[in-house]
């Protein structure tokens, strides 16, 4: 998601896109006073979480359930990416 919405940003902006650029939400995070190891553990965490999505989903076995982990899954995605864009220095 972070690579896919940084380019696509870049692109709509009219930058070259395959050159060097410190824009990705993680590059941002840690500008904004986030540790590595922070960032870090989010992303292993939401890994983890859309693993258990992912799982769940497959076994529902249903379009209800297919939804619902969609949402879930984006849900999680997307508060992890407001996480890394959100200035934590004060």
């Amino acid at each position: 998601a972070d690579t896919g919405l940084t380019l696509l940003g870049r692109w709509r902006r009219g930058e070259r896109i395959w050159e060097a650029h410190r824009e990705h939400r993680y590059q941002r995070a840690l500008a904004n006073g986030r540790t590595v190891t922070e960032v870090i553990r989010v992303v292993w965490g939401l890994n983890v979480l859309l693993l258990v999505v992912a799982l769940a989903t497959a076994a529902a076995g249903s379009r209800a359930g297919d939804v619902a982990g969609l949402a879930l899954g984006g849900a999680a995605v997307a508060l992890a990416l407001r996480w890394m864009q959100a200035d934590c220095r004060g």
